[in-house]
């Protein structure tokens, strides 16, 4: 075997260098790579191993007599397989149990990772519950304080009527209008609701007479007018419509009719109406159980209204009857304060109210 001085000696110094290469990866360098990392480098280093080869095959005479080795492609095929040989025996190394660099184990990094990553998870998931309990608890007085207010529009007709609801006496005095009061509520305006029956009795007083073809109309202040009889005697109308919101009535005397009286008698249709609406919209509420806890009613008769929270003769109001819806305002001691639907304030005895069923 002969060698080739001059390829021997940049075979030796390529060599060394390569020599001093992988001595600094084993001694110096990192214990362990990342996988990509490890691929990279083992491919790198094998490709300057192989170029070695190529080198070293150049620089070595075989000794072999043979017309293929002496022409170009043979020299050159002698050098790819050394050059070939070594990327593999160097490839092999790398993949090898003991290669100069380490894969790095990620099996702690993933587990670590794992573990950060699920408490991230956990602590995102508290922080939605917490959002969305948030968010329900808002959503929910949001709803109660909706249908509370729905209830509040409804709550002042929630009064049971006991047959004759209201009464009075108007004096006919040539007047053109004459709004009618209530003698029953300190001579307000009189409040009517469609259903009603409007009875009244017509009496001419002395010697008047007013023409057979006078007349008197009650005018409500929705706009309706209603033709009234003149004709001594008891006569009665019903309130129409469907609206419950109360309204007000004047006669009307284009006559000029005097010296008359009429005396008024107002009839609830059915006394028991507006309480069962307001009853059904209450039961009907989204988060009834909530709201029934301000609207309720009292669980019997007799129950004593008072104007303050004391046990005292002097403090009676009035009495209340079973079945009366109130609205609780305020809670002290053994006593509640509480509003009826016709807006009157007082106070009961706590034990004597109960939920609307």
């Amino acid at each position: 075997m002969k060698t080739d001085s001059r390829h021997f000696i940049v075979s030796l110094v390529y060599g060394s260098l390569l020599l001093a290469f992988f001595l600094y990866l084993i001694l110096a360098g990192p214990e362990n790579l990342s996988g990509y990392k490890h691929q990279l480098v083992a491919i790198i280093s094998s490709l300057l191993v192989g170029v070695f080869g190529v080198l070293l095959s150049g620089s070595i005479n075989l000794g072999i007599e043979s017309p293929f080795l002496e022409s170009k492609l043979g020299k050159l095929a002698v050098k790819a397989t050394g050059g070939v040989a070594l990327f593999i025996l160097t490839m092999l190394w790398w993949k090898s149990e003991n290669p100069p660099i380490k894969v790095e184990e990620i099996k702690e990094f993933v587990k670590e990772d794992g573990d950060s990553t699920r408490t991230m998870i956990d602590g995102k998931a508290k922080d939605l519950e917490k959002v969305i309990v948030d968010d329900g608890s808002q959503t929910r007085d949001v709803i109660v304080s909706s249908s509370l207010s729905e209830l509040e529009v409804m709550f002042p007709f929630a009064v049971r009527v006991e047959g004759n609801t209201d009464n009075t006496i108007m004096h006919l005095n040539g007047e053109p209008e004459i709004p009618i009061t209530s003698y029953d509520n300190g001579f307000e305006l009189m409040k009517l609701r469609w259903g009603d029956s409007f009875k009244y009795y017509f009496y001419k007083q002395g010697n008047s007479n007013p023409e057979e073809n006078s007349k008197l109309s009650l005018q409500l202040s929705n706009g309706t007018t209603l033709p009234l009889s003149t004709v001594n005697g008891e006569h009665s109308i019903r309130i129409p419509g469907s609206n419950p919101t109360p309204i007000t009535a004047v006669i009307l005397n284009p006559d000029r009719i005097s010296e008359a009286s009429m005396k008024i008698m107002i009839y609830s249709s059915d006394r028991d109406l507006g309480r069962e609406k307001f009853k059904q919209a209450l039961l009907n509420t989204s988060l009834s159980d909530k709201v029934r806890e301000i609207f309720m009613q009292i669980s019997t008769d007799g129950v004593r209204l008072r104007s303050a929270p004391v046990n005292s003769p002097n403090t009676i109001l009035r009495t209340l009857n079973q079945g009366a819806m109130v609205k609780v305002l305020e809670t002290s001691g053994e006593f509640s304060k509480i509003r009826l639907p016709e807006g009157k304030e007082g106070w009961v005895d706590s034990k004597f109210i109960e939920k609307i069923h």
